[in-house]
């Protein structure tokens, strides 16, 4: 993914696999703490960073189903997604995970 974007974001070279399965186990370990303002903010400050796996990490968090379920509770979800989008948003990976994931 990198190669298509190393004028927009800096890479380490982390593969999306190992990415998804960092996910799973940070969502292991952790899911019985979060809240949804906690996942929402977590997955702002991931989408507002610079390296792009950093980027799709807040997408993949968001993506995970037992996730889904509680942000949808958030009277105000469209209004928030519809900011990352605007501010966040700026590459087909980011759009495209982003588009299959979550929205």
């Amino acid at each position: 993914m990198g190669r298509y974007f190393r004028h927009l974001h800096p890479f380490y070279g982390i593969k999306a696999g190992d990415l998804r399965q960092l996910i799973r186990k940070v969502q292991e370990e952790h899911c019985s703490e979060w809240t949804a303002s906690s996942l929402l903010d977590t997955a702002e400050t991931l989408l507002g960073e610079e390296y792009g796996e950093k980027k799709m990490l807040g997408v993949y968090l968001l993506g995970v189903p037992y996730n889904l379920k509680k942000i949808q509770q958030v009277p105000t979800i469209i209004d928030i997604f519809g900011g990352y989008i605007e501010e966040y948003v700026n590459d087909w990976a980011t759009c495209d995970n982003l588009s299959s994931q979550v929205v």
